[in-house]
């Protein structure tokens, strides 16, 4: 866990949290179990009354929708994925330690309860040269 705390809501995550001004913000980085390279670094934006129930110990060994769903007791309904390719800025680049402007995949997943309301935003970038994604769609 690099940080976490209270901050403004980010404009870029304004049509989620409409009702809110502040949202708190978690930052994790993870690394590769047995090199100790980085592989990605997170960026979670949770409501402040779910916050409130969470164990930053419990972000070192758990995603954070597992967190929220079976230690807050949140009862998620869906989760709507969105995977792009973008260039690692400076931030991204420092702590992945990769060069600047290299690839990455920047994964953004929104989180919603039963009531319909955004819990949380993952916005996670991981180094272009590790990881690929998968989507199967069975036809019923």
């Amino acid at each position: 866990v690099l940080g976490h705390g209270s901050e403004a809501v980010p404009g870029e995550l304004s049509e989620h949290f409409p009702d809110l001004a502040e949202i708190v913000a978690y930052r994790r980085l993870r690394r590769d179990g047995e090199s100790g390279e980085p592989t990605n670094w997170a960026e979670n934006a949770v409501r402040p009354e779910l916050a409130a129930a969470i164990d930053p110990a419990d972000l070192e060994r758990w995603p954070m929708t597992k967190v929220l769903r079976d230690v807050v007791g949140v009862r998620i309904s869906r989760i709507t994925d969105t995977v792009e390719a973008r260039l690692a800025d400076p931030e991204t680049a420092a702590l992945l330690e990769v060069p600047l402007l290299s690839p990455i995949l920047h994964y953004t997943g929104v989180t919603y309860d039963e009531a319909g309301r955004v819990v949380d935003v993952a916005r996670i970038r991981y180094r272009g040269d590790r990881f690929s994604f998968t989507v199967t769609v069975e036809a019923q």
